[in-house]
């Protein structure tokens, strides 16, 4: 049988797909699937949250094959604020308006130092006015954050 839906996730041999009728549909995946992102061959790794995939599988066997069209581009944002916490996996910042924002960031993320130049993790602290491009969405860890300064 052919599904068609929305990756929900995709993990080492499971993907999980929502039909537009709303189901969820467990695909299981091992070595001898044949995965396609595009027109080109594929991993499973290569495979994103948001994407659209068709899947041919039979009932307790593993899929035959996965189309996935190319992932959607984020529809990125910048914001600008101070930053309250920092953690390997996100930060908060205090926006102007005095709201929080809990933002992901991940080893994809670049830090960059007011010189312009590439910050490392341990640059990163509270205190800090910085830009931060992301995906409102939160559906990837965000693109950059650029320190502005330290606030006093």
């Amino acid at each position: 049988m052919t599904d068609r839906g929305i990756v929900q996730s995709a993990e080492p041999g499971t993907l999980v797909l929502r039909a537009l009728d709303g189901s969820s549909l467990v695909v299981t995946v091992d070595g001898r699937t044949k995965i396609y992102v595009g027109d080109r061959p594929a991993a499973a790794a290569d495979i994103q949250p948001g994407s659209v995939a068709t899947v041919r599988h039979q009932d307790g066997v593993p899929a035959l094959d996965i189309r996935v069209a190319f992932p959607p581009q984020p529809r990125l944002r910048t914001d600008r604020g101070i930053t309250e916490s920092v953690s390997p996996d996100g930060i908060v910042i205090r926006l102007r308006d005095g709201s929080a924002k809990s933002i992901a960031v991940g080893r994809t993320t670049r830090l960059e130092a007011p010189t312009g130049r590439a910050a490392a993790p341990a640059d990163l602290r509270a205190g800090l006015l910085v830009d931060v491009l992301y995906d409102p969405a939160g559906v990837t860890p965000a693109q950059s954050v650029k320190i502005i300064r330290r606030v006093p």
